[in-house]
């Protein structure tokens, strides 16, 4: 605030409209008072608005588990196909790392991705 009023007080001697609209002494008071009494409500909004946020002490090991649990099987059966494509197109592996009751399904899977493709 000291440096404002220095540069205030510089630009105030030059230009008669600064000097018109400068603050009088009892004026520059109020303001001081009305600054002091906004310290307090800055800290409690820097406060309240630092803790608003979740963060990780607020949920426990098991929560957090859960939620990635859930995501992954949201994901698993996208994943899942894309690995079994990539499998059946592998020249080394192709259709050798399934037993007889998944080729079938397998072969499905491929069948309704070509079926996407079709026009």
């Amino acid at each position: 605030m000291q440096k404002i009023e220095i540069a205030l007080n510089l630009l105030a001697v030059d230009h008669l409209l600064i000097c018109l609209l400068y603050p009088s002494i009892n004026e520059q008071q109020k303001l001081k008072d009305v600054l002091t009494l906004l310290e307090p409500i800055k800290a409690a909004t820097k406060l309240l608005s630092a803790t608003s946020y979740p963060t990780i002490e607020e949920f426990s090991q098991a929560m957090v588990a859960a939620l990635i649990h859930q995501k992954l099987e949201e994901y698993w059966n996208i994943i899942d196909k894309s690995f079994i494509v990539s499998a059946i197109f592998d020249p080394c592996t192709k259709l050798k790392i399934f037993n007889r009751t998944e080729v079938t399904n397998v072969k499905n899977i491929v069948q309704e991705i070509m079926d996407q493709y079709k026009y």
